[in-house]
């Protein structure tokens, strides 16, 4: 009579276990859902709220000529070109890492594509590509050219 209340016993406390484990597995997933829609949500205010940001993205989307050689460096819109890109850079890191899902930021894969796309900032790459090799530095925005690369994106620098 023992041996069999011992083995119901480890038949529930198995199936309580594995109930407990689903449980666990769906929470963590769910609190991972709400994480990434809360950390899309910051970039997303990053992109409206930051007027720097906001001036370097509306120039892209009215294809404004913003880099010209000669002019730019050394202007505070470089600064803010240089600031706008590496949050760019920031967010492709976070995909590529798997902090955030590709799939989930296809508003922001807006953005992105049209920078990168843009006329201006496939110049001030190339011009940045030969700086760096030049000064023996890394090129600063290696996970943008990467994410043109690897999406087939329109331009020079990405074949």
């Amino acid at each position: 009579m023992c041996e069999y209340i011992n083995i119901i016993s480890n038949i529930i406390i198995a199936i309580a276990t594995t109930i407990a484990a689903i449980f666990a597995i769906y929470q963590w997933l769910q609190h991972k859902k709400v994480h990434n829609a809360k950390m899309l949500l910051d970039f997303s205010n990053i992109f409206e709220s930051n007027p720097a940001i906001a001036e370097f993205f509306q120039k892209i989307d009215y294809g404004d000529n913003w880099y010209i050689n000669t002019k730019f460096h050394d202007t505070k819109f470089e600064k803010t070109a240089d600031f706008a890109l590496s949050t760019l850079c920031h967010f492709i890191k976070m995909t590529e890492d798997k902090i955030i899902d590709e799939k989930d930021f296809y508003a922001i894969r807006y953005i992105i594509r049209r920078t990168l796309e843009n006329q201006d900032t496939q110049e001030y790459f190339k011009f940045l590509i030969n700086f760096s090799k030049q000064n023996g530095n890394a090129f600063p925005f290696e996970p943008l050219l990467r994410y043109g690369r690897k999406n087939h994106l329109h331009g020079d620098i990405f074949k």
